[in-house]
């Protein structure tokens, strides 16, 4: 090995400016402090796209580096190390994956052009039901572009996927079910029985038989939106995850890892171990020269974006966009990574937690939804990595509760008399059928193995006030929506129907809480779409406010929140997760102004 020091001016190829030097030291060591203990198993192939140059980290899934895994792969080594006899289709062995998927790996490394990054078409699955996301790029380097690579566990993202299907099939189970011992009814069946009393209803026109008819269809409705409750009950006593919180993210699948290859006992004993000063220049000491700039070539060139910090003040972002910036305070870190507006508060929160405990949540950056993995690090220093959301959170639960508020619509039938209200409701209770066999559908979907995700849709920002404007109409609300005709024109890509569903859940529960007029106001601010729900109604307590917040900021539902008897307190979560969902997209709750009142405040990003 190459003992001598290697000063930092002739690393970069010319003279350094003052004190340019003692900042590229940082940004260098604070790479090599990353990727030394970093979760993802990382390194550099050879020019044969299969030999490893360089490896490090491995954190996530040393366990089974270790117990399947040659003698030379040691992620407990003192520094990263270059390990020539290894390869990566070795390490892909060892993880379990499967042959065929390592040789197609090894196609799409050969068809990578420099400068081109990509995350390998699915997950790969390894053994103990583990799962793995490869990501690759070729450099642009004079060298012949090597191919950097990186490998993440994914395990607790496929849990929640499970977790997503096993609630789909309970609930398509529970819809199959009779009602009880004495009902044999089940709601499939009376789904099909109230879509054809519907059609005899259409055709009917003795009003007396109409209002007789029309009675005996709401009963069954209301018999089926009772059913759908008890169903949405049970699950959540039984205690399942409906869909992708905080909580299933964590990967539960491998215990936290604490510091465990990398030299000193803090910033400024690692920086005393690794740095010289060398006539009057800073020099990387010779035995750590070639480990330390291989983790600052890889991280420089990483399409992750990678942030330090080594201590309270000094935030470094070493790779992305804002690469080499250095900022002084967790909120100049924020806004200088480009974190979106209704993210900021977040995001501040999550690296402000990171000196304690080990965390992933998901914000968005420059415009994307992102997700974002952080832990402990030197002293009391963490560290993070953001990379592209490579899940789209589906909550099943928020599906099946605006399932049931679709039923709730044709309670409409218990004011139809007549001939003209049959003609007045009749497009909108068959739309609204048509949406119930739609929402099945995509339960039935879900429930199945390897099942994805519903597909994203266009829709007009008008079109999501229906359900809303056919609450009003039920239950004799003045509901007044304001908003200019290029903004309900808008067509924003969305999952089909969760909009309207979260835009009547609002208006229904201010129905419930006493509420007589609701304004909606809708406009453009910037780059964000903006709606605000605001009724005079009974509003809530500080208390309960207080409890809602923490309910949206948590992910977990609380049935003390429902504004109705019986309800399961879970629509207010299910609305702020479907707002969720868009590109930096949030729900706010407060006071209405005056002393009556709730404000409803959703935001997020369009492109």
């Amino acid at each position: 090995m190459d003992t001598s020091n290697l000063s930092l001016s002739a690393l970069v190829g010319r003279k350094l400016f003052a004190g340019e030097d003692d900042a590229l030291a940082r940004l260098m060591l604070g790479a090599y402090v990353l990727v030394a203990d970093a979760r993802p198993f990382i390194g550099v192939l050879g020019k044969d796209g299969d030999s490893l140059l360089w490896t490090a980290g491995g954190a996530e899934f040393c366990d089974l580096l270790h117990a399947h895994a040659p003698r030379e792969i040691d992620t407990a080594q003192v520094q990263p190390r270059s390990v020539a006899p290894l390869r990566l289709s070795d390490v892909l062995n060892r993880l379990g994956v499967a042959p065929e998927e390592i040789d197609d790996i090894a196609d799409v490394i050969g068809l990578l052009d420099p400068g081109s990054a990509v995350s390998y078409r699915h997950l790969l699955r390894g053994r103990e039901q583990r799962s793995f996301r490869l990501v690759l790029f070729r450099r642009r380097d004079i060298a012949g572009g090597h191919v950097q690579f990186s490998i993440h566990e994914m395990t607790g993202f496929e849990r929640g996927n499970a977790k997503m299907r096993e609630i789909s099939r309970q609930i398509l189970a529970a819809m199959e079910s009779p009602f009880s011992k004495n009902d044999p009814r089940n709601l499939i069946a009376l789904l099909n029985k109230v879509e054809n009393d519907l059609n005899d209803l259409f055709s009917a026109t003795d009003d007396r038989q109409i209002a007789i008819r029309a009675n005996h269809i709401a009963t069954g409705v209301s018999a089926a939106a009772n059913r759908l409750v008890d169903i949405l009950n049970a699950i959540d006593t039984d205690g399942s995850d409906g869909g992708h919180t905080g909580k299933d993210r964590v990967n539960e699948s491998c215990p936290p890892s604490g510091i465990h290859c990398v030299l000193g006992n803090d910033w400024q004993g690692t920086q005393d171990l690794i740095l010289a000063r060398v006539g009057g220049e800073l020099a990387l000491k010779g035995e750590y020269a070639h480990a330390v700039r291989s983790a600052h070539e890889f991280v420089s060139n990483s399409t992750l974006i990678f942030i330090i910090a080594p201590c309270e003040g000094e935030y470094y972002v070493l790779s992305g966009p804002q690469r080499g910036e250095i900022y002084s305070s967790i909120p100049d870190l924020v806004r200088g990574i480009e974190v979106g507006v209704n993210s900021r508060h977040g995001a501040e929160t999550f690296f402000s937690s990171l000196g304690q405990h080990e965390n992933q949540t998901r914000f968005a950056v420059a415009g994307e939804n992102m997700e974002v993995w952080g832990r402990p690090g030197l002293g009391m220093g963490w560290q993070a990595m953001i990379a592209d959301a490579y899940t789209q959170g589906v909550d099943v639960r928020a599906m099946f509760h605006g399932l049931k508020n679709l039923w709730l619509h044709m309670q409409v039938l218990h004011v139809v008399k007549t001939r003209a209200d049959v003609q007045e409701v009749r497009d909108a209770l068959l739309g609204v059928i048509q949406k119930i066999h739609r929402r099945i559908a995509e339960l039935k979907v879900m429930a199945q193995p390897n099942a994805g995700f519903p597909r994203k849709i266009r829709e007009r920002v008008a079109g999501w006030f229906q359900g809303a404007r056919r609450i009003s109409d039920e239950t004799g609300m003045v509901l007044d929506v304001r908003a200019p005709e290029d903004v309900l024109n808008m067509n924003i890509v969305c999952y089909g129907g969760q909009m309207e569903d979260t835009l009547s859940e609002l208006v229904r529960n201010a129905h419930h809480s006493g509420a007589r007029h609701i304004f909606v106001n809708a406009g453009v601010k910037g780059r964000y779409l903006e709606i605000e729900v605001v009724d005079d109604g009974r509003g809530m307590s500080p208390e309960k406010l207080a409890q809602a917040h923490k309910v949206i900021e948590e992910g977990r539902f609380d049935p003390v929140l429902s504004a109705r008897p019986g309800g399961s307190g879970y629509g207010l979560l299910g609305a702020a997760q479907s707002v969720g969902r868009f590109v930096d997209g949030q729900l706010r709750l407060e006071p209405a102004a005056g002393r009556r009142g709730l404000k409803v405040a959703l935001s997020f990003r369009v492109t």
